[in-house]
């Protein structure tokens, strides 16, 4: 279950908590007052005590989404069985709405005259009042219940989960920060630590991440619920930022700057040790373990994820010669999806690259084909323009040149395209688009528009061949 996957709206149409609307997990959210389901018929047929019952129940339930202490006073002075009274079709109490709503005073006035029975009671799907204060990230109110039961913590809620896993699939890390402190490890299991790690990593909570498997390594090797590692988890993380996508002045801002410094540290230690752990294992164990459910290698290849690979590399230089379901490497992966600092890897590694760079896919592809294939659109978009573009496809074409057997400029893949023929059928839609943005240019700067055209696109369709061999590519 990942963080995405487990929220919900959930508004009330009179009260709502500082004009906020609460959101909260499906099996966590409050329900509605049975009463207030209850048609005009059947008010009519129910008698005077269940007529008060029902209008108290209301008032409960309105009090405690307000936090109106007075109100829930009183009520509970004059039968104080009304502090563990299930108000909601749900069985929520009146501690489940005031802690998902946030009321500090009110939890506080609650915790107060609640002895540790109270605290612990569940609603329909077993969730206790701390599970809902584990869901809010208010730690102020986490805190005041464990201080008055410490056995909360390890109670169970819907789905089986600790309110320290609902914390950390939702991402409050003061809450798990919190609650990691007041948790009684021994009672949980294996399977509770795979979660927790996970989570953390799919929750962005990488120091949480990093904790959890310093104090137990083992969990490195072992598979969770989707059958996929720690690192796989790790592997199909986005990198935080792509510099190529950044503004002109963002990259200006960012030169010296310490901005992501610290999270990427962290990531990449994460990563570091996960990994140490699985080396430790024999060859074809280490093959097996990263290669299923699927092969996290090309994923991270996919991504961009060089620093993350360069972990991989460094202790392990055999999965340099992995390769994917279609013959690709992680170097033909970085050709397809247009990543640079992956791709410049290639001239790092000696005579391997040259074996390397021989492999084609059951098409008949080389890398140089793949190179004449349009760039995805996330990563044609790094730069804005046609013009620009086409620029940057081309020297993509002739980094990729620089590496491949001479031949393999004229070699036919099995539709009988040479690399040439294929990158003209791929790049006609932007080359129209540049030539239309052309024509506008040149009516407030023909000589320079004439000049740009020319010089672009009358290369684009001569390759290969078409740029100068001495050019620094993809500079």
């Amino acid at each position: 279950m990942s963080g995405e996957t487990i929220y919900r709206e959930f508004s009330f149409d009179t009260y709502s908590h500082e004009g906020d609307r609460f959101v909260y997990p499906p099996l966590l959210q409050p329900s509605l007052p049975s009463e207030v389901q209850t048609s005009e018929d059947e008010f009519d047929v129910i008698g005077d005590d269940e007529f008060n019952h029902s209008s108290i129940t209301i008032r409960l339930y309105q009090a405690a989404l307000t936090g109106d202490w007075e109100t829930v006073e009183s009520i509970w002075r004059s039968d104080n069985a009304w502090i563990n009274t299930r108000i909601t079709k749900g069985d929520d109490t009146v501690l489940h709405i005031a802690a998902a709503a946030k009321h500090l005073h009110l939890v506080k006035e609650l915790v107060n005259v609640m002895n540790d029975d109270s605290l612990a009671l569940t609603n329909r799907v077993g969730n206790t009042a701390l599970c809902f204060a584990a869901v809010s990230g208010v730690v102020e109110i986490a805190k005041l219940m464990v201080d008055k039961s410490r056995t909360l913590p390890n109670i169970r809620g819907s789905q089986d989960m600790t309110p320290l896993l609902m914390a950390v699939l939702l991402g409050h890390q003061d809450m798990v920060w919190y609650l990691m402190s007041v948790t009684d490890y021994n009672l949980l299991t294996v399977e509770d630590g795979m979660e927790l790690l996970t989570g953390a990593i799919d929750t962005d909570l990488f120091e949480v991440a990093l904790h959890i498997l310093r104090n137990n390594r083992n969990l490195a090797t072992i598979r969770g619920r989707k059958k996929e590692t720690a690192l796989h988890a790790l592997a199909r993380k986005p990198p935080r930022f792509d510099r190529y996508q950044l503004s002109m002045w963002q990259r200006f801002k960012m030169q010296g700057c310490s901005i992501n410094q610290v999270e990427p540290a962290v990531v990449l230690e994460l990563a570091q040790t996960l990994w140490d752990e699985i080396v430790k294992l024999k060859h074809g164990d280490v093959s097996k373990l990263i290669g299923f459910p699927w092969r996290l290698l090309f994923v991270a290849a996919q991504l961009g994820k060089v620093e993350f690979l360069m972990v991989l590399i460094k202790s392990y230089p055999d999965i340099l010669w992995k390769v994917d379901e279609n013959r690709y490497s992680i170097f033909h992966i970085a050709v397809i999806y247009r990543h640079e600092e992956i791709f410049k890897l290639i001239h790092e590694i000696g005579a391997i690259k040259d074996l390397i760079a021989t492999y084609k896919d059951d098409h008949g592809n080389s890398m140089l084909h793949l190179a004449s294939k349009l760039a995805p659109p996330n990563r044609l978009n790094c730069v804005s323009g046609a013009a620009l573009q086409m620029q940057r496809e081309l020297l993509w074409i002739e980094a990729v040149k620089k590496i491949v057997r001479p031949e393999y400029t004229e070699a036919e893949n099995k539709d009988h395209k040479t690399p040439q023929a294929l990158f003209s059928e791929e790049h006609e839609g932007l080359r129209m688009n540049g030539e239309q943005w052309m024509k506008k240019t040149a009516e407030s700067c023909a000589f320079v528009a004439t000049l740009i055209a020319t010089v672009v696109f009358s290369a684009a369709f001569q390759l290969p061949g078409g740029i100068n061999d001495d050019q620094e590519a993809l500079s």
